[in-house]
């Protein structure tokens, strides 16, 4: 057992003595020459765009340090602490005042006092900011007068606070708006164009585009013509998206988080990763610099705890196990309620021709998403047994239950919806109900309206098939009223109900609440 094991934690790699091993600094001393050189273009942002966890944080506080040494003054903000959207612009120019030496603030007191609007006063006498925050939204808010006169005082404030610290450019850094609520991240780039349109001043904005297109959709309306790469153009003057890192700049990152967490040891032969380690690795975390650190962490907590218990423990196998839940754990659920799943994949993936075609149609679920098939046929170590795999399985480090995200929510309620249709062709009504019965709980969680009209509907089928017809009645009833919401197949949900009523009738289980509801929906 490793006793110096260690957790990666989520800093950036910040340290601009040392190379980046994502191999970032090619074109963060770019980005470097042309801030100093536009100092009489600004004011100027510079969109740093990216995934998750693909060093966009990292990229930034390299360009802030290599920044600091060419006598800029830099700020960093993140909007993420600031709940309301109302609060995060407030945070903005609260962060930017925190930089005011109080000589400096006396005089810009002075200024504000021109400024004639109720409120003032109070801004003024709290100016310390401890009551700032409070009062600022009132004042901002009262008219187009405050807005120029406020751009005129901070113009003013930046150029004597640039010259007290004898600096030549203001460069203010805007991080993490893909954890912020969407709307609060089309409020913060509002207040920029608003209220920071200033000389000698330019921002630098870390961003996810998708977070955008949200935020637009909150505060516009889901039919806004608006897209988010449109709202950013108005934006951003200089848009730079992280590339993905190569293979070998993420084979050197990834052995320095091997080495810094403590796990050389496990990994290693001759003072060496092991190549088959590295290569599964690199291709489960698809190149993402914070999924490999994620996979280091689980990996090496549950290391100890399976060396300890399984006799012929072997890391490969935990290794893509572990992999195969951080990335696909919308399939290693299956996996890992069905264990006989991946015996099947097993066989499959070493059968002949004949194999492949006889166990197609079962793992067709499984088998469709091209890069975990890859990932798989490369990668899939031989598990002796359902007992062994259990043994692997135990102790999983992520909840069963977790919550996904809806990308991979709808993947997932996909996958159970088609599951529950292959059991329901082979007569398997128990489980056809369970997996309909979970792809309605996931759709309801990502709010998918069409597919959760569908899963109610295969309810309400296999309620039918079970002889269950007033059961059956219910779920096509709340399908059909969904569908009148939303205009998809009212003509087959009514069509089906008539048949449905005619079969009940005959049977003399006909529900209470069906005459009504076909008189709705002629």
């Amino acid at each position: 057992m490793l006793k110096h094991l260690r957790i990666l934690g989520d800093a950036p790699f910040d340290d601009v003595s040392e190379r980046d091993p994502l191999g970032y600094d090619d074109f963060i001393d770019s980005l470097v020459d042309i801030v100093i050189n536009s100092k009489n273009a600004t004011p100027f942002a510079i969109g740093i765009q990216g995934d998750w966890g693909t060093g966009k944080t990292t990229a930034m506080r390299r360009l802030q340090e290599k920044l600091k040494h060419e006598n800029c003054l830099t700020i960093w903000f993140n909007p993420w602490k600031y709940r309301e959207k109302e609060e995060v612009w407030k945070g903005l120019i609260k962060t930017i005042f925190d930089e005011i030496p109080k000589d400096l603030s006396k005089k810009v007191m002075e200024k504000w006092k021109n400024i004639a609007l109720v409120g003032t006063d109070r801004f003024l006498g709290q100016f310390g900011m401890d009551g700032i925050i409070s009062e600022i939204k009132s004042i901002f808010e009262l008219n187009a007068r405050f807005i120029n006169e406020f751009e005129t005082i901070m113009e003013d404030t930046i150029g004597q606070l640039l010259k007290e610290k004898e600096k030549n450019l203001l460069i203010i850094f805007i991080d993490d708006l893909d954890r912020c609520r969407p709307e609060c991240s089309i409020r913060i780039l509002e207040a920029i164009k608003l209220y920071l349109s200033i000389p000698q001043c330019a921002f630098v904005i870390g961003f996810d585009i998708d977070v955008i297109e949200k935020g637009i959709k909150a505060i516009y309306g889901k039919d806004s013509e608006i897209s988010g790469t449109n709202y950013i153009k108005k934006i951003i003057q200089l848009p730079f998206r992280v590339p993905k890192p190569g293979k070998e700049e993420i084979k050197k990152y990834t052995e320095a988080c091997i080495e810094n967490i403590g796990a050389s040891e496990i990994f290693s032969e001759e003072n060496k990763i092991k190549s088959e380690y590295m290569d599964t690795i690199i291709q489960g975390t698809n190149s993402n610099p914070r999924e490999v650190k994620r996979f280091l962490n689980s990996f090496v907590f549950l290391h100890n705890i399976k060396q300890e218990r399984i006799s012929d423990y072997d890391p490969k196998k935990l290794i893509y196990l572990l992999l195969t839940q951080l990335r696909w754990h919308d399939l290693f659920r299956l996996i890992d309620e069905n264990k006989h799943l991946m015996m099947r994949i097993q066989d499959y993936t070493t059968g002949d021709e004949n194999i492949k075609e006889t166990l197609g149609d079962e793992l067709k679920l499984l088998l469709g998403r091209e890069d975990f098939l890859k990932f798989t046929e490369n990668n899939l170590p031989n598990f002796k047994s359902v007992g062994e795999l259990e043994r692997y399985l135990k102790h999983s480090t992520l909840s069963r239950a977790e919550k996904p995200i809806a990308f991979h929510g709808k993947y997932e309620a996909d996958t159970f919806n088609q599951m529950g249709l292959i059991y329901k062709e082979r007569g398997d009504l128990k489980n056809a109900l369970n997996n309909f019965e979970f792809a309605l709980k996931l759709y309801q969680e990502i709010g998918d309206l069409e597919n959760i009209a569908t899963s109610l509907e295969n309810i309400g089928i296999i309620y039918r098939e079970k002889g269950n017809l007033d059961r059956a009645l219910r779920y096509h009833e709340e399908a059909l009223k969904i569908n009148r919401k939303t205009g998809d197949k009212q003509g087959e949900t009514l069509k089906y109900l008539r048949s449905l009523k005619k079969e009940s009738e005959e049977s003399k289980e006909v529900s209470e609440e069906f005459p009504k509801a076909m008189k709705e929906g002629e």
